[in-house]
């Protein structure tokens, strides 16, 4: 793990861990930059032995991205079905962490938000039990999310 074992780092290792223990609702963490929000993510994965995927959003990112699409086969005319990273997780039980949660587009959220809160794919499928959500969220950024579903899905 990347985390320097500091008291104020172990400490919050520790509550984080706690919290994950007791709820399968979206953690939101806040600090400056640099301060070490994922890293504690993915050292918490590590020591759960979970695997941490992380998702920094761009003008290609939607919804086929993070749920799948079919895509063009090496054989003419045939397509295949292509997981996307999210489903991929929310299938296996992994952590995903959503960086600067205020940056994703409204229609990246749309999609996000309805599994985070029901812990269910659009298809019907499930999300394993171990599956968390994390977003993280610059100091600067404040004051609270203006978003309400973003508001009320984020501890």
């Amino acid at each position: 793990s990347s985390l320097v074992p500091t008291p104020t780092a172990q400490a919050n290792h520790a509550r984080l861990s706690l919290s994950l223990l007791g709820s399968r609702r979206p953690l939101l963490l806040t600090g400056p930059h640099g301060s070490g929000k994922t890293s504690l993510i993915s050292s918490l994965g590590l020591s759960l032995g979970v695997s941490v995927t992380t998702l920094n959003f761009d003008g290609e990112t939607d919804a086929k991205t993070l749920l799948g699409a079919h895509v063009c086969s090496d054989v003419p005319g045939e397509f295949r079905y292509v997981e996307g990273t999210l489903a991929k997780a929310c299938r296996g039980g992994g952590i995903v962490v959503l960086e600067d949660v205020d940056n994703i587009p409204a229609e990246v959220m749309a999609t996000v938000l309805p599994i985070a809160s029901s812990h269910t794919l659009p298809d019907g499928r499930p999300c394993h039990p171990t599956f968390r959500l994390f977003g993280t969220r610059l100091t600067s950024s404040l004051p609270p999310p203006t978003n309400g579903r973003l508001r009320s899905t984020f501890s």
